[in-house]
């Protein structure tokens, strides 16, 4: 038992020791970019169709708020996938959860790339179709978030 404990002791200083040397510098685009996704956006206006919000939450859940010129405001919540696995990095935003019947017809399939820790831009394809590059993307295509200070 105090072999668990001492054990479990080292693992926890360990642990906070790394969070604060983490916290020492500011944050690289190396980092884990599901970190780095988390928080407040502020997402670009484009085509007259005004300025928006987003929020993506540790639990896996986001808001994105769309607010028109006339003031209006549409927003959807659901659940996010990041797959840092693929290059470029994928994400799927889902109007609700996934594991609801008929998610896949609620589902948007995009690309998401780091310009830095506090800027991203995101490519979802009209079509439905996962985009697998920025190469052909057109600006309509194409949504940049900031990060919120």
């Amino acid at each position: 038992m105090k072999q668990l404990s001492l054990c479990l002791s080292v693992f926890l200083l360990v642990l906070m020791s790394f969070g604060a040397f983490a916290q020492v510098g500011s944050q690289t685009v190396q980092e884990d970019p599901t970190a780095l996704l988390l928080g407040e956006w502020t997402v670009a206006g484009k085509y007259g169709t005004g300025d928006g919000e987003a929020i993506f939450n540790a639990d896996m859940t986001y808001s994105l708020k769309e607010i028109h010129p006339d003031g209006t405001a549409v927003t959807h919540t659901g659940e996010y996938r990041l797959d840092v696995s693929k290059e470029p990095m994928t994400i799927d935003l889902c109007v609700g959860k996934f594991s609801n019947p008929g998610s896949e017809w609620v589902t948007t399939l995009g690309i998401l790339r780091f310009v830095s820790d506090d800027e991203i831009v995101i490519h979802f394809d009209p079509s439905g179709n996962r985009p697998i590059s920025f190469d052909s993307a057109t600006d309509e295509n194409i949504h940049r978030m900031t990060r919120k200070k």
